[in-house]
């Protein structure tokens, strides 16, 4: 099963790809698995590690978020429904989802809140030793969070209005599964045409 087995397995953990390394520069975005247990733990890089370059990417903690959004689940909404084909099955995977979603707002604002408060203190300690050229730097930095942390703020506003700009990986899992549960009925409809055809068949043989 595409959706659940990528949540429920048991070597489900796997670390987040944003921090990467030497040898990762061209790997895929963080896994699927990761974001959905809401990892975000790595985002917040060391110093010597490199955030993997997005597409105008910030390189800032939200990118994780932008990153969940946009998601393609839609072929792990087919093959889910080819395994179970009953809607409670969709609506608990967007269950899900959504609550990965909250669980990845809040997480990524606490992840901001401390790195403004560091900015805060140093930018004190700066200040009190009268180098200003750090403290304009580090000004700009915390506007640059305080911006951030505000469309965070607004995009999790959206998504709980039902905003589907910011539900797009649900949408995704939703069309996946709805093409699913056709090509599964066809199915089902020609094996049933194909079964009483040929009992006529073997009707007209005796």
């Amino acid at each position: 099963m595409g959706f659940f087995n990528a949540i429920f397995s048991k070597n489900s953990r796997q670390s987040s790809k944003f921090a990467g390394n030497d040898n990762n520069t061209n790997s895929s975005l963080p896994s699927h698995t990761s974001i959905m247990e809401g990892d975000t733990s790595s985002i917040e890089a060391e110093p010597s590690k490199k955030y993997i370059t997005l597409s105008a990417a910030t390189g800032y903690p939200i990118d994780a978020i932008y990153e969940f959004i946009l998601r393609d689940l839609e072929v792990d909404g087919y093959n889910d429904a080819l395994v179970n084909s009953d809607i409670s099955y969709c609506q608990q995977a967007e269950n899900i989802l959504r609550n990965k979603l909250d669980l990845l707002f809040d997480r990524v604002t606490l992840i901001y809140k401390e790195k403004m408060r560091k900015i805060e203190l140093h930018s004190r300690l700066a200040n009190d030793a009268l180098v200003y050229s750090a403290v304009a730097s580090l000004s700009a930095s915390n506007e640059t969070m305080k911006e951030h942390m505000s469309k965070i703020a607004e995009m999790q506003q959206k998504a709980k209005a039902g905003d589907e700009t910011f539900l797009n990986m649900i949408a995704s899992y939703r069309r996946g599964f709805m093409k699913g549960l056709t090509d599964a009925c066809e199915q089902l409809i020609s094996n049933n045409y194909n079964s009483l055809k040929n009992m006529v068949k073997d009707e007209d043989t005796k």
